[in-house]
């Protein structure tokens, strides 16, 4: 009788173990920066895949100590207000275009900011409110023929 009982203990604690590793599974997918958001970003004619930094955590990381970004993706900083908001390359180890966007339009655009190695990065601002800004790998809008004007739709899925 003791091992029946020691079986039923041990399969029930295995069951609680496994119930416990499902929820904290679904609480951090479903908190907001849990899991990573998309969008597809149209300008122009190009549409590119963009990782959406949707949560404050994520836009202060940005695109920081990763060693690349793929061809044709990005990544999205949308922001709750229009606002001149200020981006720098702390921590990055690659080259990024900045597209500044204003609701549905490019309005200013930055190429080849390069990595900031000094301890007090350099600061890179609008010049005019913005609604998002999406970075791409540097070059991105020479190749693609990006300009101020262009049209710009977000798709988040």
């Amino acid at each position: 009788m003791p091992s029946i009982l020691n079986r039923s203990l041990l399969l029930l604690a295995l069951f609680v173990i496994v119930a416990i590793i499902a929820m904290v599974f679904v609480i951090v997918r479903s908190r907001p920066g849990g899991v990573t958001a998309v969008a597809e970003v149209k300008i122009g004619a190009r549409v590119y895949q963009a990782e959406v930094a949707h949560t404050a955590l994520r836009q202060a990381r940005g695109l920081s100590y990763r060693d690349s970004l793929s061809a044709d993706t990005g990544m999205l900083f949308p922001f709750v207000s229009p606002g001149r908001y200020p981006f720098w390359m702390k921590g990055m180890r690659f080259p990024l275009d900045f597209i500044w966007i204003a609701d549905t339009k490019v309005i200013q655009i930055m190429e080849h900011i390069a990595p900031d190695p000094g301890l007090t990065p350099n600061i890179y601002k609008p010049d005019a409110p913005v609604t998002a800004v999406f970075e791409l790998n540097a070059g991105t809008v020479a190749k693609d023929g990006l300009r101020v004007g262009d049209d710009v739709t977000i798709q988040y899925h």
